[in-house]
């Protein structure tokens, strides 16, 4: 039986939590009315551009 990659697997977690994160943030910037403010809009860009960033980056080339 193979070892284990633990630190793949850590790896994996992280990426998938920060992505989870990221989701939540955008979904409550745009469905509750209380948080549309121009604050919580420049916030919500980060969480954004981030997604965008992942997609773009970690994409298979083929």
């Amino acid at each position: 039986m193979a070892e284990k990659n633990w630190a793949a697997l850590l790896i994996l977690v992280v990426i998938a939590l920060t992505v989870m994160g990221n989701i939540l943030v955008i979904l409550a910037v745009s469905l509750e009315k209380k948080l549309q403010n121009a604050t919580n809009y420049f916030l919500m860009s980060r969480p954004s551009l981030t997604c965008c960033w992942e997609y773009w980056s970690c994409r298979s080339p083929w």
